[in-house]
């Protein structure tokens, strides 16, 4: 936070300036030294708090309120691993005070570390520590976890916290989204963004809803903001890949939803809008190494099997086909992938030509249900992002 412009700014300024006049005098003096680092902090002059936090433990070894000031500066500055180890030395000491336990899993969590990141936050959530900032982490380290049932049990728990903050509002909104609950996941998107109307969490469960609701042209403002705001965010990719792809823009879609899965690797659902394209594109090599790749991130995923069951059927292996069908609909007897296998083998029987007019008729028909089935899917968080910062 830059304070610089406001009055609480200029009277730390003032303070700073005036002790630096005493270190001109006195140099080593660690007391000195430690105020002035704990103001540069404040000012966000993260490079000037590290100096004088590190001239402070120069002057007294070990110092435990200097070593907290450096790592403070480390993490300000986003040097998380050193800052990591910093407040390790101070819980080696002895030390664990709700303050270092805080910054210690911030730091975890920046680092995507977030088995860690979860053992700080409970036992913070276990002594009472209710604080926006250690909900926020503590309900999106689950989230990235995959304890989906946590996170939700957790901000269900501590809603009134969320409602006044913007960032925790945002972490709550993404939570809900991916638990189906939409009504709760707007509800606290637009908490997030009363507060920010530039929140990436708020507006890209927003996008996402609109999406879900068919509302491309919203859907679609609302990821090109996240992506001017956060350039690889990869639910915006595939979001507006997605949007893309409902409006036909073929070639658009698959640079957009490559994109996404660049920065989303292990997310079945957008390696799956992927495969559609590439299948809508007749790129039926492309599309059968997208589902084969769905296929070994999630091999019990009925989507992936009826996927692959239309590349068959696409390419006149019938037997093939019937198998994957099968398959399907074991998993899913809903499967949409293996109605649109089904359809394709029907109209294999008049020929390469027909079949193709089959295959471009179903799959239009079909490609805004596939959307919003995959729009579902897409709410089954994988990666993490960095800490999300609003």
């Amino acid at each position: 936070m830059l304070l610089r412009m406001t009055s609480t700014g200029s009277k730390l300024r003032d303070e700073l300036g005036a002790l630096r006049g005493f270190l001109a005098a006195d140099p080593r003096n660690p007391v000195l030294l430690r105020r002035c680092a704990q103001l540069a902090i404040e000012l966000g002059d993260f490079s000037d708090a590290l100096n004088l936090a590190s001239a402070a433990l120069q002057s007294s070894p070990g110092d435990a309120e200097a070593l907290f000031h450096r790592a403070s500066a480390l993490m300000g500055m986003q040097h998380f691993q050193e800052a990591s180890q910093c407040l390790a030395a101070l819980q080696s000491k002895g030390l664990s005070h709700a303050g270092i336990l805080i910054n210690r899993a911030l730091c975890h969590y920046a680092l995507s570390e977030f088995a860690p990141a979860g053992v700080v936050l409970d036992a913070l959530v276990a002594a009472g520590e209710m604080s926006p900032d250690v909900l926020r982490l503590a309900v999106s380290t689950k989230h990235h976890l995959g304890d989906l049932d946590g996170a939700l049990e957790l901000a269900d728990s501590h809603a009134g916290a969320a409602l006044q903050d913007g960032a925790a509002a945002g972490v709550y909104a993404l939570a809900y989204l991916d638990g189906g609950r939409a009504a709760d996941a707007a509800r606290f998107a637009g908490e997030a963004l009363a507060r920010n109307p530039d929140s990436v969490d708020g507006l890209t469960v927003k996008g996402t809803v609109a999406l879900s609701n068919m509302e491309s042209t919203a859907a679609g403002k609302c990821f090109d903001r996240v992506l001017a705001l956060a350039p690889d965010n990869g639910r915006a990719w595939i979001g507006l890949g997605t949007v893309s792809l409902l409006a036909q823009d073929l070639a658009g879609a698959r640079a957009q939803l490559e994109r996404g899965v660049s920065a989303m690797p292990r997310h079945v659902g957008s390696w799956h809008v992927l495969g559609w394209t590439c299948l809508l594109s007749g790129d039926l090599d492309s599309a059968d190494r997208v589902f084969h790749h769905a296929l070994e991130l999630d091999r019990n995923f009925a989507e992936t099997h009826g996927a692959l069951a239309a590349i068959h059927a696409m390419r006149g292996h019938a037997a093939e086909a019937r198998d994957e069908i099968a398959v399907a609909e074991r998993l899913d007897g809903e499967c949409l992938a293996a109605r649109f296998a089904t359809a394709v083998l029907a109209g294999q029987a008049e020929g390469p030509e027909a079949a193709r007019s089959v295959i471009r008729a179903t799959l239009v028909r079909l490609i805004p249900k596939v959307s919003a089935r995959t729009a579902r899917v897409l709410l089954a968080s994988a990666r993490a992002p960095a800490p999300t910062r609003h």
